[in-house]
């Protein structure tokens, strides 16, 4: 294999290895693979196995020969020339995926820097700085450094651009991956051979909103001519304005008077707390499903995640432990317990073992969880 563009599409376009499974060879050796053989691993390369190999039985070359009893060659009765694998033609823009990589690069490293401020800036207040530590407990701060984008032609729906931030270069691993090269990446938080665009569940954000809009409309709780005014925090189920959730924008007075369409143009997160709220988590989900968003879908790349979306039963499964739970949010909670029962330790001056704080807190986690 060649990979010319190096880093660029390496988790769409995949690498290939070695047969490493006894019970996948035995299966291969019926088409006419062997144990030399390499096959694809990951990306197109492992998709479209069967066309791009030159492996298989059809495709090698035959040749028939006459031979006397000494074993010498008397004739050639047939002979048929090997073939090559078959090309696949993918519907990448390379020029656009490179730009899709830059971007993807300056974006990363603007979000880092602006968090990394950030967090200096708490650091140098005394008040923000003990919020800090309540927050984090003793782990460090979590700063960006990685993205994914997905590039979709709007009338066809083909795939045009797809990359995942930090990439790899797939000549690395033509003839074998050295030890020292797969250790680098695989060590790497940053996780660059983990393909971020298929493989990850990451929080959508506001592209959920037009979903949450047409849920509305179409259930009846919202019309296009309704207005709701961003009222600031949105405190009807946290009473706490510091911990209420809220918009985006600085000003809530901004966002007077959204209809649907300015609520979608001004990505008005107020607007979208009251209509969530109305439709209630149950037929948010429905119309969730409706869209695709807990399924797949069916791109012709390997290992593709199944999204979910979090109601009651995802979020907390009272027959499971925090650890076995479908997503990490029973455990971030678990762990902002654990901090907050520790800090108030340390208010009375009392010194609680790591083994009191834990269970205390899969105890609330638990009893919360039952009140839901």
């Amino acid at each position: 294999r060649v990979y010319p563009q190096g880093e660029i599409a390496a988790h769409l376009i995949g690498y290939t290895g070695r047969i490493s499974d006894a019970e996948q060879l035995e299966a291969l050796e019926e088409k006419g693979y062997t144990a030399e053989s390499l096959i694809g691993k990951t990306g197109i390369e492992y998709s479209m196995e069967d066309y791009l190999t030159a492996e298989t039985t059809d495709k090698r070359g035959k040749t028939e020969i006459r031979v006397n009893s000494s074993g010498v060659v008397l004739d050639v009765l047939s002979e048929s020339l090997p073939k090559n694998g078959n090309n696949v033609i993918l519907n990448i823009d390379l020029e656009l995926e490179n730009v899709l990589m830059e971007a993807l690069r300056n974006n990363v490293e603007r979000v880092r820097q602006e968090q990394e401020s950030e967090y200096a800036q708490r650091q140098s207040d005394p008040a923000a700085s003990e919020k800090l530590k309540e927050q984090l407990g003793n782990r460090a701060p979590d700063f960006c450094n990685s993205g994914a984008a997905i590039v979709v032609d709007i009338d066809t729906l083909d795939v045009t651009a797809m990359g995942s931030y930090p990439s790899f270069d797939l000549n690395e691993f033509v003839g074998g991956i050295s030890q020292e090269k797969l250790t680098e990446w695989t060590e790497d938080e940053a996780t660059p051979l983990f393909d971020k665009t298929i493989q990850s569940r990451s929080t959508p954000g506001s592209i959920f909103k037009p979903l949450t809009a047409i849920a509305g409309l179409m259930e009846g709780v919202i019309t296009l001519e309704e207005t709701i005014d961003d009222e600031g925090p949105y405190t009807k189920y946290i009473t706490d304005g510091s911990e209420a959730p809220d918009c985006w924008i600085r000003d809530y007075r901004a966002h007077k008077a959204q209809d649907v369409i300015k609520a979608i143009k001004n990505s008005c997160n107020y607007y979208f707390y009251v209509v969530a709220d109305r439709l209630k988590i149950e037929t948010l989900c429905l119309w969730a499903d409706k869209f695709g968003v807990t399924s797949k879908t069916g791109i012709e790349l390997p290992y593709e995640t199944t999204g979910i979306v979090g109601n009651q039963i995802v979020l907390y499964n009272g027959e499971k432990k925090v650890g076995e739970q479908v997503t990490s949010m029973p455990r971030l909670v678990y762990s902002a317990i654990k901090n907050k029962l520790a800090s108030y330790g340390r208010e009375r001056n009392v010194e609680y073992t790591n083994d009191q704080l834990s269970r205390a807190a899969e105890k609330i986690v638990v009893l919360a969880g039952m009140g839901n």
